[in-house]
C-alpha cells in the first residue's frame, strides 16, 4: 500500500507503533539515562561534513503524505532542557516540529 492508501489517523497509529519500538529498544539497550551536550560532531569518513554550528542537525523520520510530509521522532526529548514545552517521548507532526 501506498502512504495515501491510509487515512491520516490510521498512518500517525502505525508512525507511533513504529516510533514505539524503537524507542523501547534504545531505552532497553542504553538502560543509563543519557543527557543532552553540545558539541560537533565529527564524521571520521569526512571531516569537512560538519556544519560550523555547535552541533549538526538533528535527524528525524520524514514520511510522505499525500502533498505534505509527517515527522516522527524518536529522540527529541534529548533536547528538553531547551525546549519550554514538555516534549513526548514519541513525537509525530505534520510540520516541522522544530
Amino acid at each position: 500500500m501506498r502512504n495515501t492508501d491510509y487515512t491520516l489517523h490510521e498512518l500517525f497509529c502505525i508512525l507511533y507503533k513504529t516510533g514505539k519500538v524503537v524507542r523501547d529498544s534504545l531505552e532497553s539497550k542504553y538502560t543509563n539515562k543519557a543527557q543532552n551536550c553540545d558539541g560537533w560532531v565529527i564524521y571520521y569518513d569526512n571531516p569537512y561534513s560538519c556544519s560550523d554550528e555547535p552541533c549538526d542537525p538533528h535527524s528525524m523520520v520524514k514520511v510522505p503524505y499525500q502533498d505534505n510530509y509527517i515527522y516522527l521522532d524518536v529522540t527529541a526529548t534529548q533536547f528538553q532542557s531547551c525546549i519550554s514545552e514538555q516534549l513526548p517521548r514519541i513525537l509525530i507532526a505534520t510540520q516541522m516540529p522544530y
